[in-house]
């Protein structure tokens, strides 16, 4: 039986490439995601970025007044947003692989993304009320576009700019609104107000971006956070942290991980990073 879990992957939607092309062009990063079978070879999807906006945006999808999630506004040849490109991959990834879930991964590179959440709010019931109507509002986002979860991209300036109790209320509602029906996962590279006792009650993993020289496993352990709660964050895009799949998933089995998480599916060397998936999965489920 193989130790790993999981194994999986993010994808920029922002991004199309060749340039010019757009999701439906033959050939495209996306179209062939769908004609070489990869998503075959995808367990989560980590689908980048989705902001935190308030409610009274246009087009907002939420059930209680407050701020909600959103695909934001980047446009693609063809007249397509964002919007189009998240119903798209659903839809196509789970036609290609009954079996995936799709997660959307929170932006990290707005520093006031969460701490937004909370403007006004004073005393720890303020801040849980205000947690608790985002996490509804996440939920509706997610039955709307058939996703099965949530992922924080935690690092700087996001990881600087959110308060240590503002952190904590977020993480406890999701998990408590959350329940067993969505996931909520980490991608840290930053161990700011990360406690071990909130993230163990309410994460379900973490994705270490080890990809990056100051990312250690053994900061997050120091924490407290259980061993069991890291997975193992790889990259394939092409520049002078690229790995290769064989690298990772010797890594990834000597550490004991049992989650391994690629960036990404779709940059200019889309190719090789999805043939490089293809050959990860293999490694790790045999």
């Amino acid at each position: 039986m193989s130790q790993f879990n999981t194994v999986n992957a993010w994808i920029f939607l922002n991004e199309d490439e060749p340039p010019g092309s757009n999701y439906s062009t033959p050939g495209s990063c996306f179209q062939t995601l769908i004609s070489n079978n990869v998503y075959q070879s995808v367990d989560l999807l980590f689908i980048a970025f989705t902001g935190i906006v308030p409610t009274s945006t246009p087009g907002a999808i939420y059930v209680t007044s407050g701020y909600t999630l959103d695909n934001g506004n980047v446009p693609h040849p063809g007249g397509l947003t964002n919007t189009d490109y998240m119903r798209s991959v659903v839809r196509d990834a789970k036609a290609n692989n009954p079996d995936i879930r799709c997660l959307t991964t929170l932006n990290w590179g707005q520093g006031n993304e969460i701490s937004q959440i909370f403007t006004g709010c004073s005393g720890q019931a303020e801040l849980a009320a205000a947690a608790t109507a985002f996490a509804k509002n996440a939920v509706a986002f997610f039955e709307a576009f058939g996703l099965s979860g949530f992922d924080i991209d935690w690092e700087s300036p996001l990881s600087d700019e959110t308060t240590q109790s503002q952190f904590d209320a977020l993480l406890t509602a999701l998990r408590a609104e959350f329940g067993s029906d969505y996931l909520l996962t980490l991608s840290p590279a930053s161990t700011n107000l990360l406690t071990g006792e909130v993230v163990n009650a309410t994460v379900d993993f973490l994705n270490l971006q080890l990809y990056a020289s100051w990312v250690q496993a053994s900061d997050y352990i120091a924490l407290g956070i259980d061993k069991a709660k890291l997975a193992f964050g790889a990259t394939f895009e092409e520049g002078p942290r690229q790995e290769t799949p064989q690298d990772v998933f010797q890594e990834a089995s000597t550490g004991g991980y049992t989650v391994v998480t690629q960036w990404r599916l779709n940059s200019g060397n889309f190719q090789q990073e999805q043939d490089d998936q293809v050959t990860l999965y293999k490694l790790c489920k045999g």
